[in-house]
């Protein structure tokens, strides 16, 4: 992980790059998947609120250890959620940001039922470049994505506010034709989003697009929130 000074500085190199390009808030999920706890005394430090982690267990491990700042963080599980893991959600997690299936949707129901909790905040997983290696739920499968948006829309224990897409993979930036595609992926979910709202009659707040590599484009495309890593704290090992 980089320094304090190195981290900051990349901060605001990000931050110069989203006032270029969006002209409304965007939220940056940090990410901070394999990284040490401290790097949560970090993020407070700077500012970021919103932190994005992959794995439960690691989030459960690194919120223990780093407990006097549960309450700092807004926590956002990223990562494909085990069914086993579904438990540790309520106490875990503020949002889950890659609900795909139905099955989980009920074990989640299953788990907050009786509990005085606030609902869980989730965002459909699209697999918005039809890439068999990726989670999520196709693009192409509309009658899935309306089907899980009505059982959220009336969940007593979830409430959903909008979409979750990984762009094409594996980065190649300076292919013209690979920006094409990327944006185009970006652009179809935000259609998606929108085709949502008119048929449900509701408004959806987030559109979670864009990593490291292309979140310019996403945020040219619609995205709210950006989720970043390695362009932040530096190369994982």
């Amino acid at each position: 992980m980089l320094s304090k000074e190195e981290v900051k500085a990349n901060l605001y190199s990000i931050q110069e790059n989203i006032d270029k390009v969006a002209s409304k808030k965007i939220t940056l999920v940090a990410v901070t998947k394999t990284l040490p706890a401290e790097v949560y005394d970090l993020c407070f430090e700077l500012g970021l609120t919103h932190i994005g982690e992959n794995r439960v267990q690691e989030l459960k491990s690194k919120i223990e250890e780093k407990s006097s700042l549960r309450d700092k963080f807004q926590f956002h599980l990223i990562g494909h959620l085990q069914s086993n893991k579904v438990k540790f959600l309520y106490d875990m997690a503020d949002s889950l940001d890659t609900l795909d299936s139905a099955d989980t949707l009920k074990k989640i129901e299953q788990i907050y039922a009786g509990k005085n909790l606030d609902k869980l905040s989730v965002l459909l997983q699209i697999n918005a470049a039809s890439e068999a290696n990726k989670a999520g739920i196709s693009i192409e499968n509309t009658y899935e994505i309306e089907n899980i948006t009505s059982l959220c829309l009336k969940s007593s224990a979830v409430e959903m506010q909008g979409l979750f897409a990984i762009g094409p993979t594996p980065f190649n930036l300076s292919d013209l034709e690979f920006e094409k595609q990327t944006k185009n992926t970006f652009r179809k979910t935000r259609e998606l989003k929108e085709n949502l709202e008119n048929k449900f009659n509701v408004k959806f707040n987030r559109l979670s697009m864009g990593m490291s590599s292309d979140y310019i484009w996403a945020l040219e495309e619609g995205a709210t929130e950006i989720r970043l890593g390695s362009i932040l704290f530096g190369s994982r090992l």
